[in-house]
């Protein structure tokens, strides 16, 4: 995306989301600063040639995906209330494309990582894309598997419902949304998720530690090529 996003960037999509009454019940355990962090991405912001390649990669998928700034007063943690059923967007933080190499759609190790630890893809910590990233790039240049087992015996997830901040990332997200009748990549063709798409206070917490005792055999050799 372009580098000085400050030209209307900071003018979110006029269209106000109305508030729930049960707001406070819905979202008290989210941390005041993600709930304090108003979108600042316009769509004008997002609909820039340069800024749809970071996201999408080019070719046949940017015409599957679309992307949506999130209307005046919605938050990151948001849920779809108006189709409580219906998964039929994903929020992102900008940070995931522009810094760490994130592609929609997810690569199939992203996909079951985010199932395996109970968590949304903008509920995860920056620090955890860039291990994410890292991971990726060294399994590949190695020739190893990619495995979640692995990476969560290696590396400890952070949530973005926290204090700690990456410079600012908190009021850079969006959504991204299937056009048309296109089954998104976060569900299954019967429509069961892949991997959670809205924010949960249960993230991680049903989630065993992964210890380098409870590998496989296989995945045991790849954590012993990774920490050689």
């Amino acid at each position: 995306m372009a580098e000085n996003p400050e030209d209307g960037a900071e003018a979110a999509a006029v269209e106000a989301v109305q508030i729930p009454r049960e707001l406070p019940t819905l979202y008290q355990w989210v941390a005041p600063d993600v709930l304090g962090a108003p979108p600042i991405l316009s769509q004008a912001y997002l609909d820039e040639p340069k800024g749809t390649r970071v996201i999408f990669g080019g070719g046949e998928l940017e015409r599957r995906y679309r992307v949506e700034a999130a209307r005046r007063g919605e938050r990151v943690c948001f849920m779809n209330l108006d189709h409580p059923t219906k998964l039929h967007w994903l929020w992102v933080n900008e940070v995931m494309f522009t810094e760490f190499g994130i592609r929609v759609p997810f690569t199939e190790f992203q996909q079951r990582l985010l199932n395996r630890a109970c968590v949304a893809p903008s509920q995860l910590h920056p620090n955890a894309w860039a291990s994410i990233r890292c991971f990726k790039l060294v399994t590949e240049w190695l020739q190893l598997p990619q495995e979640p087992e692995v990476f969560m015996c290696l590396f400890t997830f952070y949530s973005a419902n926290t204090q700690d901040s990456f410079h600012d990332f908190k009021g850079r997200y969006f959504k991204i949304l299937p056009v048309g009748t296109h089954c998104p990549f976060w569900l299954s063709l019967e429509g069961d998720g892949r991997f959670l798409s809205y924010w949960t206070d249960r993230a991680g917490f049903d989630v065993a530690p992964m210890t380098y005792k409870g590998l496989r055999a296989h995945q045991k050799e790849t954590v012993d090529v990774l920490t050689a």
